[in-house]
């Protein structure tokens, strides 16, 4: 209403399941929404009515196809220009995180600590490609992605730790006889 417009996002546009025909149902209604600007009504009493729709943009991410992801039809793929993103080196990331973690844990600390934060991204790293490797998706368990977003929050909970709870140990070095060492906190914080 009123000359406004409408963007719709569409995420994971690859995840409908294809058919015994080979179509994929869903995004075909979706296509013809798009080629149309509208859609048929199937109900009985007003069945071969055609509704318009107006000013309406469509955005669509997907990943490639593949692991339980299946590719979308040409004829919907034309809708849409299509942008290829590729993730980062493993070395770009690497150095986006070590710096992160070296600016966060300065050279004039403990060398035991900077020791284990010089480790974390390499550990981190190693984990994230083993997880990618062996636990690929599936159509029954398609959460099984692991990107760019899964090593941020590992580190935004490393770098977000208060300096005083790794140095003195958090809670359990406040008990007296359970005194952890700072390099064994700062892993215990990445692990969880």
């Amino acid at each position: 209403p009123n000359s406004q417009k409408m963007t719709f996002f569409i995420d994971d546009v690859s995840m409908p399941e294809v058919n015994n025909w080979g179509d994929q149902p869903t995004l075909e209604l979706m296509r013809q929404l798009i080629e149309y600007n509208g859609f048929c009504f199937l109900d009985k009493d007003k069945r071969g009515d055609f509704k318009t729709c107006e000013d309406l943009m469509y955005i669509a991410g997907m990943g490639h196809p593949g692991g339980g992801r299946n590719d979308i039809p040409n004829r919907l793929k034309r809708q849409f220009y299509c942008i290829n993103l590729t993730p980062p080196s493993i070395n770009s990331i690497n150095d986006i995180y070590g710096q992160m973690l070296a600016g966060r844990f300065p050279q004039s600390m403990d060398a035991s600590l900077l020791a284990v934060v010089q480790l974390l991204t390499q550990a981190t790293i190693g984990l994230w490609k083993l997880m990618q490797a062996k636990m690929l998706p599936t159509p029954a368990k398609f959460h099984y992605v692991f990107n760019m977003r899964d090593l941020s929050r590992v580190f935004q909970g490393v770098l977000m730790t208060p300096y005083e709870s790794i140095t003195s140990g958090g809670t359990r070095g406040k008990e007296g006889s359970w005194r952890v060492s700072p390099p064994a906190c700062l892993l215990a914080v990445w692990k969880h």
